[in-house]
């Protein structure tokens, strides 16, 4: 909490929120639309109490004050945005924060081997997976490789043979590892290859947006109606050109479409972590205004098939 309102006023006094959206028309517009509803209400007032007008007359500090107040409460920074999802019982929301902040079940982007030791240099102590290492499993590995292998059970791998020092099990893209642990369920999915070296390998947006289709898939089969916690998978380490923005967007589509004829969760909080806020573009109105569109006309959301295999 304390730092999502350091976040708050942090950003609210930054000159890009000023010049943004504090000094635009639409801040105008609405601060001056809240105060017609204000003075008409003060109208009516005045018929049952007579002196109000005259006594916000001696004081008109009053209503500057009041104006102000206005065009800092609707200029805020917005660090979440709500939406439900007509004609069915299920909200998708997109929050600033830390991802295990939130309750519910967690979504933990991975590679396809599933290397999760961060002593080794390839997986960064502070990635989420490192975060997740660390947090539930007390960055005791061999019990996390334990339980991803039962986890994994059943899905093809290729055994690799190309002097890489981790894992050997290739799984296929979008191979989903659920886990229980601390009370808690975890999805891991592999949405990138590493290579030999460690590093990330002939990533694409088609392999996120196949990723995601299986994670549903997934959530479907084995998962409870609990609230579904999700990050913008691969925004990071994958070295994508697509903006943090249509991230969010990509999540909000493929999840629309797996919704269309069933529901998956009560809610989707889809979460942008407070570094990427601060240092990405990230257009909170304008997520709102396409979020709302896809929740108010879900049946207009079009996917392309995707391969069987990527």
């Amino acid at each position: 909490m304390i730092s999502r309102l350091s976040l708050f006023f942090s950003d609210f006094f930054t000159r890009s929120h000023w010049l943004n959206i504090v000094l635009t028309r639409k801040t105008f517009d609405d601060t001056f639309s809240a105060f017609g509803k204000i003075w008409l209400l003060i109208n009516v007032t005045s018929f049952f109490l007579p002196a109000t007008k005259p006594y916000l007359s001696d004081n008109s500090y009053l209503l500057m004050g009041g104006i102000v107040a206005m065009t800092f409460w609707v200029s805020r920074p917005r660090l979440s945005v709500l939406s439900n999802v007509k004609n069915c019982d299920m909200q998708i929301e997109i929050k600033v924060g830390n991802l295990f902040d939130f309750r519910g079940a967690y979504v933990i982007g991975t590679n396809s081997t599933f290397e999760v030791d961060t002593s080794t240099g390839v997986i960064s102590p502070e990635s989420l997976q490192g975060q997740f290492a660390s947090r539930f499993y007390k960055n005791k590995f061999l019990e996390l490789d334990a339980d991803l292998e039962r986890a994994l059970n059943g899905f093809e791998f290729d055994e690799l043979d190309d002097g890489r020092a981790g894992k050997k099990k290739r799984y296929p893209l979008g191979a989903v590892a659920q886990l229980k642990k601390s009370n808690k369920i975890f999805y891991m999915v592999a949405i990138a290859n590493l290579n030999p070296h460690g590093s990330i390998e002939n990533s694409s947006f088609d392999n996120i947006q196949h990723s995601l289709s299986e994670l549903w898939k997934k959530v479907e089969s084995t998962g409870n109606i609990d609230p579904l916690v999700i990050p913008l998978l691969g925004s990071l380490r994958c070295r994508l050109k697509q903006s943090r923005n249509d991230f969010v967007k990509e999540i909000i589509n493929s999840y629309s479409v797996a919704c269309l004829d069933k529901k998956l969760c009560e809610k989707l909080i889809i979460v942008i972590s407070p570094q990427d806020y601060r240092k990405h573009e990230i257009d909170f109105e304008k997520l709102r205004n396409y979020l709302n569109c896809k929740c108010t006309f879900p049946e207009l959301t079009s996917y392309p098939d995707k391969p069987e295999n990527i």
